[in-house]
């Protein structure tokens, strides 16, 4: 294959950009907001090499390939609410300088989440794919995909392969990325177009939200789309399970097949489509309240701690994280060495640092934005840490990046056996054991640790827990989706409706 200026090493421009919203946040998104994880340009991303994300695993392969890489951007951002327009055009511009500066590429490995959405575009990461063809014309564009993408029609035709996680809790950014490079290799070595074949089950959700740790039937479908990788003209099967938070034509579970055979890849397309339909038994929909939970807890043998998953207000699904409903109920039930993290305040934060470590005050923490469901905990409490919030993840997910809560506090709460609040000024969840070691707290000795999580926080926490405990305390990420205002959705779609007999190709 000739290669663009004539050379023997490949040119391959890679980058990412990467954000989950919640349409029903209110609050926008804005650029600073990247710096939760990390914002990189040109050769910046060099930065993140060895670390489990997508722009190590891309770099790893393209060492291994004697690849000449060209650095676009890496900006990673925590779930949120949309991205407002003009972060949104800055994000943008800073993309599209370091494309007309890179010239010609031979291919393009680009990492995107698949449920971005801005102001005025519910599928920004198909403007995102568009604007790379536009820039690198017929070259190859293979993207790697969160596996909870809302995945569309756009995307599949402006990408010559798609390839999504294949764990939840989310542990292989960086081998989902080598996939995504092999995919690559190949269509360099043989340069035969590939196309993708999008079909999406009417449904919501489906495959107990995608979990495989502990697993589930997501597992099994899995291991299924592996062996299909067998058939002659497949290079991936790529199984989407949606993100239902996200209100847009696409929400849901979706499968994208990349190949040769455009026919074949549109009937296993299909064929997988209805087994995710056929899997919706599976989705949960009803969790213990905070009430139930916490009994639930305290009733558990003493040594290792239990998890408390804070889900419904979940920062990983975009949600506020500044609910206390869970907090007031430990107090109300009289925990001991407890720990509550995180929850989002930065007044409460600013108040702290006022107020000073070793300082009591009295705090009126959380609630700030949907008090109608999780209405504020006005308490005293004694500032144990003040912190700047960064911190860098043990892992496994996120392994290496260094992470910021902004400004911090850990507060002890008064008159209770050892509750004590880590209040950031950034809405994140707890996947690692090392924000809880950034305030002097070792998680394997509580007794209870309350995380604003669902699945993810079991990468870090399961092994040295002795149960997780998933409660929906209240919040825009619950399950109740029959209470959520959809304004965007396909109909009829299940929960909502009753489940069609139809599965439809989205190209």
């Amino acid at each position: 294959m000739t290669r663009v200026g004539g050379g023997d090493r490949p040119r391959i421009a890679i980058g990412c950009i990467l954000h989950e919203t919640n349409s029903f946040n209110r609050r926008l998104a804005h650029l600073d907001d990247f710096q939760s994880r990390y914002l990189h340009e040109g050769a910046a991303l060099f930065d993140l090499a060895g670390t489990n994300t997508e722009i190590a695993g891309f770099l790893e392969f393209a060492a291994e390939r004697d690849w000449d890489v060209v650095p676009l951007v890496a900006a990673s951002c925590a779930p949120s609410g949309s991205l407002s327009s003009v972060d949104r055009a800055a994000l943008q511009d800073r993309l599209q300088a370091r494309l007309d500066l890179c010239g010609p590429v031979d291919g393009v490995l680009f990492g995107l989440h698949g449920a971005m959405q801005t102001e005025t575009d519910l599928d920004a990461d198909g403007a995102i794919l568009r604007q790379l063809r536009q820039a690198v014309g017929e070259s190859p564009i293979i993207a790697t995909l969160d596996m909870h993408a809302n995945t569309s029609a756009l995307m599949a035709r402006q990408a010559d392969g798609l390839i999504a996680y294949r764990s939840y809790p989310h542990i292989d950014q960086r081998i989902t990325a080598r996939r995504a490079a092999a995919m690559l290799a190949a269509r360099l070595h043989d340069g035969l177009r590939r196309v993708v074949a999008l079909a999406q089950p009417p449904v919501l959700d489906s495959a107990a939200h995608g979990r495989t740790d502990p697993p589930g039937p997501m597992n099994a479908l899995l291991d299924a789309a592996e062996t299909a990788l067998a058939l002659p003209g497949v290079d991936a099967v790529s199984l989407q399970i949606g993100f239902p938070w996200g209100d847009c034509p696409e929400t849901g579970p979706s499968v994208a097949v990349t190949g040769t055979d455009a026919a074949l890849a549109r009937r296993v397309a299909r064929d997988f489509a209805e087994r995710l339909a056929g899997l919706t038994g599976s989705v949960a929909f009803d969790f213990p309240d905070a009430d139930t939970a916490v009994t639930e807890a305290l009733s558990a043998p003493p040594g290792r701690p239990v998890v408390l998953a804070d889900f419904a207000d979940n920062p990983s699904a975009g949600a506020y994280g500044d609910s206390p409903n869970l907090l007031r109920a430990l107090v109300t039930a009289k925990a001991t060495n407890t720990v509550f993290a995180t929850l989002c305040d930065p007044e409460a934060v600013a108040r702290a640092a006022r107020t000073g470590e070793g300082a009591r005050a009295v705090f009126r923490l959380g609630g700030r934005w949907t008090p109608q469901w999780t209405p504020p905990f006005e308490f005293e409490a004694r500032v144990e840490r003040l912190s700047d919030g960064r911190f860098t993840c043990e892992g496994p997910m996120w392994a290496g990046v260094e992470q910021s809560l902004g400004p911090s506090a850990l507060l002890r709460l008064a008159g209770t056996d050892g509750i004590r609040v880590v209040v950031t000024s950034r809405a994140v969840a707890v996947t690692d054991r090392n924000l809880l070691r950034l305030f002097g707290i070792e998680p394997a000795e509580q007794r209870i640790l309350a995380l604003k999580s669902r699945n993810h926080c079991r990468a870090a926490f399961e092994p040295i827990s002795s149960r997780v405990i998933l409660t929906d305390a209240g919040g825009i990420a619950s399950m109740r989706l029959h209470e959520l205002p959809y304004a965007n959705l396909r109909r009829p779609v299940w929960p909502l409706d009753p489940l069609p007999t139809t599965t439809g190709d989205r190209k």
